[in-house]
């Protein structure tokens, strides 16, 4: 339970970050700490863990955001399932392997926004938006991605290792 407090902390702090200082530092240049941050913390927790920090932070930063709620809790909580499925199935520690996950559920994010604007009945440009802001977040996210995950491991491995019970 620690874990999970010390976790849902730490996705709060990113949420702020982003909403705070990252949404506005450069224009048209954006990544999601947020969505880095629940793939690199569903790669490192089991599947209960991921789920409630995926679920705390997606209804922390939907409470930030104008448009539909709920939304990015929903992407969030399916990226943080998906990874829970496939997290001890995957050699983790491979570079490439956390890169394509993260452009794998960037993309994923994408679609669901797309997917939740069409129901909404909110018209978007599909193609402007992949041309102009998808390349360059999904380009940033993988960056950060690799940086994320070797903190988030140093915090557990420090910090928050798991007692053994015997």
């Amino acid at each position: 339970m620690k874990r999970v407090f010390v976790f849902v902390v730490l996705g709060i702090f990113s949420v702020i970050l982003q909403q705070a200082f990252l949404s506005s530092l450069i224009q048209n240049i954006n990544f999601d700490l947020v969505l880095v941050f629940i793939i690199c913390s569903s790669l490192l927790l089991d599947e209960a863990e991921s789920f409630l920090v995926a679920f705390f932070t997606g209804i922390v930063f939907d409470s930030f955001l104008p448009y539909i709620f709920g939304v990015n809790s929903i992407v969030y909580v399916i990226t943080a399932y998906l990874l829970a499925l496939i997290q001890k199935k995957i050699y983790k520690e491979k570079t490439v392997i956390l890169l394509f996950l993260t452009f794998t559920f960037t993309l994923f994010k994408y679609f669901i926004y797309f997917s939740s604007y069409y129901i909404a009945s909110i018209s978007i440009d599909f193609l402007s938006v992949l041309k102009q802001d998808f390349i360059i977040e999904v380009t940033l996210n993988m960056l950060v991605s690799k940086f994320l995950y070797n903190l988030l491991k140093g915090i557990i491995y420090s910090y928050l290792q798991k007692e053994w019970k015997f």
